[in-house]
């Protein structure tokens, strides 16, 4: 997957340095982490980065409020087996998507 185009860097072969990754690299292989996770044990369909961009794509095509997601958030976690990977919270979903870049604004227009 995407850990692949990053093969060097996963297994050392890059020039290791005393320096701290940045809050941006941090924040980059956590989001590599995420889209290699099974969204429940054995799924083979989705992970859990897979899941939140999908929902949150569903947020924006559908109109979805934000109570509406997080409903439909609570639905998912009951439905899906023991050991799911799914975030709990709105608020967890939304720093995913923030981290990807992919955060939004509500525009209100008046006629």
């Amino acid at each position: 997957m995407l850990s692949t185009l990053i093969k060097g860097a996963i297994h050392g072969e890059i020039k290791s340095t005393d320096e701290q990754p940045n809050e941006q690299a941090k924040k980059f292989f956590h989001l590599l982490k995420e889209a290699e996770k099974e969204l429940y044990p054995g799924c083979k369909e989705a992970t859990k980065l897979s899941f939140i961009v999908r929902l949150f794509q569903l947020k924006c095509m559908c109109g979805l409020s934000n109570t509406a997601l997080g409903m439909v958030l609570h639905l998912f976690s009951l439905m899906l087996p023991e050991g799911h990977c799914i975030p709990n919270t709105l608020d967890k979903i939304q720093k995913v998507v923030c981290d990807l870049g992919l955060d939004y604004q509500m525009m209100l227009l008046s006629h």
